[in-house]
């Protein structure tokens, strides 16, 4: 088996990279921004959450009180409009005017 040989400015313990560390912090008290941060957005969410939750759960509640009452002949059901009429795509005037067949692939010539 071969050894492996280190030469000793190579080796850093752990130790030395952990006081190279604390060494690269600033002096004083941690930053609070973060923190801050965190603390504001993560309350913001929570209450949008909470306001989600109630409105979904506020409008099942509703509809499924309307659609008892509906079964239970109490109230009427809700009268949906007539669809409006449909959009009519003409067709290619290449096929109206007799030069290509309908359903044909055409592309272009390079």
């Amino acid at each position: 088996m071969p050894s492996v040989a280190f030469l000793s400015s190579e080796v850093v313990s752990t130790r030395t990279l952990y006081d190279r560390a604390q060494q690269s912090e600033p002096p004083g008290p941690k930053p609070k921004t973060p923190m801050i941060a965190g603390a504001t957005i993560g309350s913001v969410m929570g209450v949008a959450y909470l306001i989600g939750f109630t409105i979904y759960f506020y409008k099942r509640w509703k509809r499924k009180k309307l659609n008892r009452q509906i079964e239970a002949g109490q109230a009427t059901p809700k009268v949906r409009p007539e669809p409006k009429e449909k959009v009519v795509i003409p067709p290619d005037p290449a096929v109206l005017l007799g030069q290509h067949e309908g359903g044909e692939n055409l592309s272009a010539a390079r």
